[in-house]
């Protein structure tokens, strides 16, 4: 037999990497045989640690298939060979227990207890046809130079629950204020006499009463107090030595029952009055003493607030 070399480089390049490519064939096939032999041989292996993973409950569950696959003697190998690969086990989740220390719990559960269980709910005070007193002191904010401050007597009948009528009588003390007082001592040569004019001795009004809410407060477990708060309007006339001069105005109320009867209560009221004008004749000591008809009257934006205890029939 003749050999013939081949001095061709193409020719040559060629053999080459036909060479390299049948040689990595053989290998891959050689090697997948090799892989497919150990996956028949650990099958068995892997059902058996699968099915003890399974909980007790799957194993209940799936009894009557395992004893039919037993009595073939082969059923369980198959079944592992065919689904082995898919099967997912399943796992036991625990359920987390959370442990409080024994101060951290409560003792006691305590619900609020009432006078009556109607008290929720439902009006404690009534004021329909009933009659309210009071007493308390007071005073006129925007008086400055005679006594501001006065005695507040005061009467009211209901009408129904939120509307009642009254009347209030007030009651000045005499002199000057602090700040007359320190206007007489301030001018040393011929200095002026208030006492030539009339400051607020008496006022008496009419009012209408409006009790616009209405609320209570649990003190204690067995306690509740009851407010309210509301407004009136009123009028009436104020005394000024012989003069009878008018005001009216409104009020701001609020009520705090400390027992069924009897409560405490801050009012603020604003209004009109007239008023007489000490400075609009003389004062001075040395001149002849003016009547009461020469000082003439003015009108003024006036405040009282006054604080008193009223005790409900």
């Amino acid at each position: 037999m003749t050999s013939v070399a081949v001095n061709n480089p193409f020719a040559n390049k060629l053999m080459f990497i036909t060479a390299f490519v049948l040689v990595s064939l053989s290998n891959q096939v050689v090697f997948a045989k090799t892989a497919a032999k150990k996956t028949n041989s650990r099958a068995p292996a892997s059902v058996e640690s699968t099915s003890s993973r399974a909980p007790a409950s799957a194993k209940m569950s799936g009894s009557s298939a395992s004893s039919s696959s037993k009595s073939d003697g082969k059923g369980e190998g198959l079944s592992a060979g065919e689904g082995g690969g898919s099967a997912n086990p399943i796992v036991e989740e625990e359920i987390p227990v959370f442990q409080f220390a024994d101060q951290e719990l409560s003792k006691e559960a305590v619900m609020p207890r009432l006078d009556t269980p109607a008290a929720v709910i439902n009006r404690k005070l009534n004021y329909i046809k009933r009659f309210e007193l009071n007493a308390g002191m007071g005073w006129l904010l925007d008086e400055a130079f005679y006594n501001n401050q006065y005695l507040q007597f005061q009467g009211t009948f209901a009408l129904n629950e939120p509307s009642s009528i009254g009347a209030r009588l007030l009651m000045f003390g005499s002199g000057l204020s602090d700040y007359g007082k320190q206007f007489e001592s301030s001018v040393s040569s011929q200095p002026p006499e208030f006492s030539r004019a009339h400051g607020p001795e008496t006022g008496i009004m009419a009012f209408y009463e409006r009790r616009a809410m209405y609320g209570k407060m649990s003190i204690t477990k067995r306690t509740v107090k009851v407010s309210y708060v509301g407004w009136d309007i009123y009028a009436g006339m104020m005394k000024y030595g012989s003069r009878q001069l008018p005001l009216f105005g409104a009020s701001l109320l609020n009520r705090y029952f400390v027992s069924d009867h009897f409560s405490v209560n801050l009012n603020v009221r604003a209004g009109l009055r007239q008023a007489v004008d000490p400075l609009s004749a003389s004062l001075r000591t040395t001149t002849n003493k003016p009547a009461e008809s020469d000082f003439s009257t003015t009108s003024k934006f006036s405040m009282m607030m006054d604080l008193g205890l009223s005790y409900l029939f």
